[in-house]
């Protein structure tokens, strides 16, 4: 099988078929090598380094040798450059030192390498910093459709890491990644950046091909105990490679090979998930044995722009004959008719807080993305969703709070933490009285629902922050405060038409707070602490803001 004369699959002999060799070398009768992408016994899909015009031309067998890792220049003299998919220059600068060097597909941290986490990975972002917090050494998806700055948001996040002393590996595997490239060197991110381009046109093998490569650029930086941060923009390219193989099992042993019952159905849905592991789990908080350093990823994810569930252009209530189609499971049915034998309108707002997709989806892959998202939300440390319908109501960003979250530790007694102490004391009841505000009725002006309402609207008037600006933490402890006190309930916007006045009050306020509490700021950003001589500073300078 040959994917743009690129990918070729080889069957092992039955003696080979109990040894894991991806990322180990494939050398064909011809000369020509490749590298092993993945294996699905017995199955294996090889990345040639060359095209080649015809598989004929290789010959009939390759030999694949275990223990022949393919390997990549790695080191700090990488930072600033832009390297392909294999990690080799192709920016037409000098050559790079070859004397360090490290498999492209490289393990998964090992547990006793591992430190607790305990440091946050700050992303000059409010909303993220303080309601899912990424720890370094943690994996984070970034999901939600480009036109809500899916995109942008990363590229925020990496040009903040200069300010936090972490150095960026950006793979991309898009095909528009010298307008990506120009960006960031245009913020100045490419100073403690590296840039990784899996192609002007890349195939989906060399996109999983890039994205590992990056991880080993990024485990040689965590060795020497430097915190590293690896970016993916995308993760769709990966979910076309695993196509790739799905069809090439059913083409060579037929559909029975991976949908014959139930039982080879959840084996092919665990080998997925084992192929996204094998990138997911090359993050960890090295402990000082190991090097003392850090991987962390966010990883973006794409997905299908929702239709609005309010509004103009909302669909009206639906009927249970909408969900006849086959794809909405029986469970699914008999809680949606209990809904609708209570009186409960099926309406697309209804639906999105189930998380049901409405049936204008009826595309089967949009269905099958939505369902490979929640098998990556599974893997992953947390999430950051990005929603359409806060993005219409003027929200920036525009997160989801109760689809956001992080994961973090393992029982009551685990010492993990991904966010800082300053941000804690903040925002420690940002996520409760958010989810309280959202279930109010809207119709209910009595006092108490109106402080409440009040409250959500000073909490989103912190965290709102247009695309390209960053804050310090020092600036984000502040605004959080403001909100915990109710300095900011008669601030926060109702509608998109105020958001302006309430942007330039906010403004404003940071200035004063920066004018005034220089000092108190900068010890929350060299501690990552808020002491409680600073705290009462700041409410202090925050009161007479606003007593003005």
């Amino acid at each position: 099988a040959m994917e743009g004369s690129k990918l070729v699959t080889l069957k092992l002999r039955e003696e080979g078929q109990g040894t894991t060799l991806q990322g180990v070398e494939a050398v064909f009768e011809s000369g020509a090598v490749g590298t092993v992408v993945w294996q699905r016994t017995p199955l294996l899909f090889v990345l040639l380094d060359d095209a080649t015009e015809s598989k004929e031309a290789l010959g009939g067998s390759a030999v694949v040798n275990p223990t022949a890792n393919v390997t990549v220049a790695v080191g700090p003299d990488l930072v600033g450059r832009c390297l392909d998919a294999r990690g080799k220059p192709c920016d037409g600068g000098a050559s790079v030192n070859q004397e360090k060097k490290l498999p492209v597909f490289g393990a998964p941290v090992l547990q006793g390498d591992m430190a607790t986490i305990s440091k946050p990975l700050h992303t000059g972002i409010t909303a993220v910093d303080a309601l899912t917090p990424i720890g370094r050494g943690q994996n984070m998806l970034l999901v939600g459709p480009l036109t809500c700055g899916r995109r942008e948001l990363a590229h925020d996040t990496v040009v903040h890491q200069a300010k936090e002393g972490v150095t960026c590996v950006y793979v991309c595997t898009q095909p528009d990644h010298k307008e990506i490239l120009s960006i960031l060197e245009k913020r100045g991110a490419m100073e403690h950046s590296i840039f990784i381009s899996a192609g002007l046109d890349p195939t989906p093998a060399e996109c999983v091909t890039a994205a590992a490569t990056g991880c080993a650029v990024a485990e040689e930086l965590a060795r020497k105990g430097q915190d590293a941060l690896v970016v993916v923009d995308d993760l769709q390219r990966h979910r076309d490679f695993w196509d790739v193989t799905e069809r090439t099992l059913i083409d060579t042993f037929g559909v029975g090979s991976v949908a014959a019952n139930a039982s080879s159905l959840n084996a092919a849905s665990s080998e997925m998930r084992i192929f996204y592991a094998s990138l997911f789990q090359r993050v960890g908080y090295l402990n000082k044995k190991a090097g003392g350093g850090s991987i962390s990823m966010l990883v973006l994810v794409d997905r299908h722009e929702a239709p609005p569930t309010e509004g103009e252009g909302a669909h009206q209530p639906y009927t249970m004959e909408d969900f006849d189609n086959p794809l909405y499971g029986q469970k699914v049915r008999a809680r949606l008719q209990i809904m609708a034998d209570k009186g409960i309108e099926l309406t697309p707002a209804v639906l999105k807080k189930l998380d049901i997709p409405p049936p204008e989806i009826r595309c089967t892959d949009e269905r099958f993305q939505i369902m490979n998202i929640e098998d990556l939300m599974s893997l992953s440390d947390g999430q950051i969703v990005l929603d359409e319908e806060l993005l219409r109501t003027g929200k920036r960003p525009p997160i989801d709070g109760r689809a956001s979250l992080t994961r973090i530790g393992i029982g009551h007694d685990s010492l993990a933490v991904s966010s800082s102490p300053a941000m804690r004391a903040v925002a420690s009841r940002l996520r409760f009285e958010l989810a309280q505000a959202l279930d109010l009725v809207k119709d209910d002006m009595s006092v108490a629902t109106v402080r409440q309402r009040n409250r959500y609207l000073g909490w989103q008037a912190a965290m709102h922050q247009d695309l390209g600006q960053t804050r310090r933490l020092s600036e984000s402890v502040a605004l959080l405060l403001a909100a915990s006190k109710g300095m900011l309930d008669k601030v926060g916007a109702e509608c998109e038409a105020d958001m302006k006045q309430s942007t330039a009050v906010i403004a404003g306020l940071l200035f004063h707070i920066r004018s005034t509490c220089a000092q108190d700021m900068k010890a929350i950003d060299d501690t990552l602490d808020l002491s409680f001589e600073s705290k009462r500073a700041l409410e202090k300078e925050l009161s007479s803001y606003f007593d003005k």
